[in-house]
């Protein structure tokens, strides 16, 4: 078997983590990257981070949403009706948030 010596998560998203525990969840309560969402033949999408408590889906993302990660984003919010999904990111120090409808 082989590991990978990539770390886990990138700066946004470990900024974002500690922005998540210090607002509302408790540092146990937030799994990153623990689930993989099979949404079609061979399609895959994996959050960054999810919460198990409230069903909540975290996807963290920089100035842009690049490739097929928003649509990979947009199916697993109609395919998986029960989890509330949410794209985030930061501009000027601030987070913003937007709730993914199906």
């Amino acid at each position: 078997m082989r590991q990978s010596s990539k770390p886990l998560l990138n700066g946004l998203e470990t900024s974002f983590l500690s922005h998540l525990c210090s607002e509302e969840y408790l540092p146990s309560e937030v799994y990153s990257q623990a689930i993989t969402l099979r949404l079609a033949n061979g399609l895959r999408y994996t959050p960054d981070f999810f919460i198990f408590r409230d069903q909540t889906a975290w996807e963290v993302k920089g100035k842009w949403v690049d490739g097929d990660s928003f649509p990979k984003l947009k199916m697993a919010a109609s395919v998986f009706l029960h989890i509330s999904f949410r794209l985030v990111w930061k501009v000027d120090g601030v987070w913003h948030e937007q709730v993914i409808l199906p």
